[in-house]
């Protein structure tokens, strides 16, 4: 298997927090690409496009990435995870919890842990497959607000630095994308100075859509990308050029 190229024919994909935003666009783009979509989130989505399916998923539990392999039939299938769940909060390190950092810390980085745990194998036996791991440009710099985000986006791209070179061998592609500013329901929630202030310092002066992570996601995902591996990929207007 030493060497694989990715397989040209479509399996299936994984999309965890798929069930809105950045995650449900991705599942949107993979599934228009030709792959099996499926959905995977602790919440259902308020609506499921035609062709998609949905498995409710604690990302932070092992055993719930085993039956979610079992029950979807997906362990002689799936070809491409997506590690997008993650959560964060608007607090400084000195007001930040033990029990906040821990959930944190457990959804975003366990949580994808878990799930490269449970599928480079099939992948390994595929002798091909990508995963690509959903960090952030606040996993590359700092802000005054939530050092378990921080930590949790940073761990991820050194994750993912290690499985590409770890599994590379085996065809086993993984990567990160570094998204900016994302217009999503969550950003919307922020403060309008918050959000103004992120896009003041990015070069193309807007925020983000998330089909344009979803095409970066695709693309990595693709046979175009078959030579990538263990990149920080930004989509983020120019932020991190800085």
């Amino acid at each position: 298997m030493s060497g694989s190229r990715a397989v040209s024919r479509r399996g299936a994909a994984i999309v965890t927090g798929g069930s809105h935003g950045i995650g449900r666009a991705i599942g949107g783009q993979l599934r228009a690409d030709g792959y099996r979509v499926v959905l995977a989130d602790i919440v259902p989505p308020e609506s499921l496009a035609e062709g998609m399916e949905f498995r409710q998923l604690d990302v932070g539990d092992p055993a719930a990435w085993e039956r979610l392999l079992g029950e979807a039939d997906l362990s002689d299938e799936v070809d491409v995870l997506v590690n997008n769940a993650g959560i964060g909060i608007e607090a400084g390190l000195l007001d930040t919890t033990l029990e906040q950092w821990e959930r944190i810390i457990r959804v975003n980085q366990t949580g994808a842990l878990n799930g490269m745990r449970s599928v480079i194998p099939h992948l390994i036996r595929r002798g091909a497959g990508s995963v690509v791991n959903i960090s952030s440009i606040y996993g590359a710099v700092g802000t005054v607000f939530d050092p378990a985000y921080h930590a949790s986006k940073a761990a991820l791209r050194q994750m993912s630095k290690h499985a590409a070179v770890a599994y590379g061998r085996y065809g086993v592609r993984v990567n990160a994308v570094l998204p900016g500013l994302i217009d999503t329901r969550l950003t919307r929630g922020h403060t309008g100075d918050q959000n103004a202030g992120v896009i003041a310092q990015t070069p193309m002066r807007r925020s983000g859509e998330p089909r344009e992570v979803a095409a970066a996601v695709s693309f990595l995902c693709s046979e175009q990308a078959s030579f990538i591996t263990g990149i920080d990929l930004p989509v983020d207007g120019g932020f991190l050029a800085q």
